[in-house]
């Protein structure tokens, strides 16, 4: 579950934001004349990182939000990290570990919400459709 998630935005972030802004980047260069040119561009392709990141100045509550989710997966990863396989046995690492789960399902079906309604509005669509594929992917492996 959480590997899905990180996979999914991981995804986003290489081939939506950055690689998909590299490319428009390159078209651009080929007709810079001169090199105030080429720095405008590129900050322009840094700008727009930013903004499909959900990193941007517009973006801070959503940044926010993401930081919450990847704080619950690494405490989640620190518990296992301390527990290995006792995380089942010990009783208070296993309630942790319900807590946790718990936290971050309700986290992504919050932003997986908020995705649908930017997606709706015009914005990260990209992401949208590689969450709503992997939901679909998930629900074919548990059937």
């Amino acid at each position: 579950m959480m590997h899905n998630f990180m996979s999914t935005f991981e995804e986003y972030l290489m081939i939506d934001a950055i690689e998909a802004g590299w490319e428009a980047l390159k078209k651009k260069m080929a007709s810079i004349q001169v090199f105030e040119e080429l720095i405008s561009i590129h900050n322009e392709y840094l700008d727009k990182i930013l903004d499909k990141s959900m990193l941007g100045r517009k973006e801070t509550k959503i940044a926010q939000f993401i930081t919450q989710v990847f704080e619950c997966i690494q405490k989640y990863c620190a518990l296992v990290h301390e527990y290995q396989s006792a995380v089942i046995t010990s009783e208070s690492a296993f309630e942790e570990f319900l807590t946790l789960k718990e936290q971050f399902v309700d986290q992504t079906r919050f932003f997986r919400r908020f995705v649908a309604q930017l997606a709706v509005k015009g914005h990260y669509r990209e992401l949208n459709g590689r969450i709503m594929h992997q939901d679909q992917d998930q629900s074919s492996d548990n059937n």
